[in-house]
């Protein structure tokens, strides 16, 4: 980092504060290793401006002399601003220190938040937050949705889609089965309603909740499934909306395609 840069960084010094947080890491971080330096220089000033008096003392000039009548005087002003410089260069360090610690502290904070959202079940998440997730989605009620899961073996995407299609149903919306007799799996839900109790799910190649509409129906599904996003982010959910159909192999082109793939 250029001396001009740590110049603009510093000055004018009321808009410290300021600027160091809306510096980039590296900037913050070079400005703090250079005021540790000037802190050992100036404090290298103090010692000089303490041995000249030992000096002068030593020496004893006469009074009428210029050193006997400056001396001691340029002393005391070479320490002084040693030791202002010190406390300047160290205010300055301590402020992008706690810059830096508070941006450290922060990535941290959001990597358990990730961690912890990867570890708990979208289940979990949605416990709680059914009720306030129904009365989002209830405006669009009447869309028609279809279900893609994740392949056999993700147990999660199952759990959850276990728990939120019948939100979708209490909300007005109307369950399609997958339309395409490759992928399709057929699962019985025993003792949950509304009938049909066999209901046709597409397994797909999915990550997360995305949402994927037909060219021929999405002018008109888009601010539906936008709605159902926001929804679903609401409640610490995130889904996304495709550009394009990618995973989708239903010909239900009038409806929402609701997948749900392994978390990442």
């Amino acid at each position: 980092m250029s001396l001009s840069s740590t110049l603009t960084l510093l000055l004018p010094p009321w808009h410290l504060s300021s600027k160091v947080k809306s510096a980039g890491d590296n900037e913050v971080e070079a400005t703090s290793d250079i005021c540790v330096e000037a802190e050992w220089a100036f404090a290298g000033l103090v010692i000089l401006g303490v041995i000249a008096e030992f000096i002068i003392a030593a020496k004893n000039p006469p009074h009428d002399s210029w050193l006997g009548h400056w001396g001691a005087a340029l002393a005391d002003l070479v320490i002084a601003l040693g030791i202002a410089g010190e406390v300047l260069a160290s205010a300055i360090a301590h402020t992008c220190q706690e810059e830096l610690t508070r941006r450290s502290n922060d990535r941290l904070a959001e990597a358990l938040k990730e961690v912890t959202y990867l570890r708990s079940s979208r289940r979990k998440v949605l416990a709680g937050s059914e009720a306030r997730f129904i009365t989002a989605i209830r405006p669009f009620s009447g869309t028609k949705f279809d279900v893609g899961l994740a392949p056999a073996g993700f147990r999660e995407a199952w759990d959850f889609n276990w728990d939120i299609e019948p939100l979708l149903i209490q909300a007005g919306w109307t369950f399609m089965d997958w339309l395409n007799a490759a992928g399709v799996t057929h699962m019985k839900r025993n003792n949950w309603t509304p009938a049909p109790a066999l209901r046709g799910y597409g397994i797909v190649n999915a990550l997360n909740v995305t949402i994927e509409l037909h060219p021929s129906h999405r002018a008109a599904l888009l601010p539906v499934a936008e709605g159902l996003a926001d929804a679903r982010t609401d409640i610490g959910i995130t889904a996304s909306i495709e550009e394009n159909i990618i995973a989708t192999t239903s010909v239900n082109e009038d409806a929402i395609h609701f997948l749900i793939g392994m978390k990442t």
